[in-house]
């Protein structure tokens, strides 16, 4: 059941949402030519993409700061597009409607990604269309106050264990060197 005032809609009606589309593999590039280009999860990080490769001749688009949801082979997972870029066909791009928080919108995507890979289907690897991404449920808390003060304490949170983690990870370091 959902707290007074929330709702439960379809991912297209809140937010626009594109699906890429792979240029011609010629127009890839390394070197910085063209715009940058995403094509799936393996160039995502912990909150944004990777620039990793260009292409000359880009098809489909996002925006600096849409959310990139990978499509296939994984289907699930969000990443920020860091600056205007190319997008290939394992991603779409997710950008928030009015009355929908960017943030809120990239955390609610994130917590309902078992939800989206389980959706996958296909006989080389999973992948979703861009009719489920569309229908995808996602639960909106009634105001941007709201939305704003959750997206506030989710990432409280996060950075409060990204801390303890680094701690433990200098704790092994130094536990590794004392049994040297």
């Amino acid at each position: 059941m959902l707290p007074r005032g929330w709702r439960t809609t379809s991912l297209a009606s809140v937010a626009a949402i594109t699906l890429g589309q792979s240029p011609p593999g010629s127009s890839y590039n390394e070197t910085g030519e063209g715009v940058p280009f995403f094509q799936g999860k393996t160039e995502f990080g912990a909150l944004y993409a990777e620039v990793r490769k260009y292409t000359r001749s880009p098809t489909k688009y996002a925006s600096q700061g849409d959310i990139l949801v990978s499509v296939r082979a994984p289907v699930g997972p969000t990443n920020l597009a860091p600056v205007d870029c190319a997008i290939g066909r394992g991603l779409a791009a997710v950008r928030a409607g009015d009355g929908v928080d960017q943030r809120y919108l990239l955390w609610a995507l994130r917590a309902a990604e078992q939800d989206l890979a389980e959706h996958g289907a296909g006989s080389t690897f999973p992948a979703i269309t861009g009719r489920q991404l569309q229908a995808h449920q996602v639960r909106i808390a009634p105001t941007m106050a709201e939305q704003r003060r959750i997206v506030d304490i989710v990432e409280d949170h996060i950075t409060r264990l990204e801390v303890g983690t680094d701690g433990l990870v200098r704790a092994q370091r130094q536990l590794a060197a004392m049994w040297q």
